[in-house]
């Protein structure tokens, strides 16, 4: 649901800024897209309110980049070792979050589970 260039997240509002320094407690699989569903005459995805998603800012920031199961391929995407789409690691972008993730110094050796979408 990441709106890629934006620093936007199409579950939020069109006015609410989602930086790599936010985090909810959503998680929505899929490509990011590159432009918003969500219109102001309100077709569309309807957004949820950041207090009811829990987006705050965390020190630090929360992105897929910060993520200890983010491994980068490029400048802005990489795979995700815990999440998987047909059998394999899904690519997301350096930007991207969600609830799975972990602060690499906290990872600990065999805590990783991965779910399938």
């Amino acid at each position: 649901m990441w709106v890629s260039g934006f620093d936007r997240c199409e579950i939020h509002g069109a006015k609410v800024k989602v930086t790599k320094d936010h985090n909810c407690g959503y998680h929505v699989f899929g490509k990011p897209h590159h432009a918003r569903m969500h219109t102001p005459d309100g077709k569309g995805v309807d957004p949820v309110d950041a207090k009811f998603s829990g987006l705050e800012l965390t020190p630090n920031g929360t992105s897929c980049d910060t993520c200890e199961y983010y491994v980068a391929k490029t400048k802005d995407k990489g795979d995700c070792k815990v999440v998987q789409a047909g059998g394999k690691l899904a690519v997301v972008e350096a930007m991207g979050c969600c609830a799975r993730w972990e602060k690499k110094s906290e990872m600990r050796k065999g805590a990783a589970r991965s779910f399938s979408v």
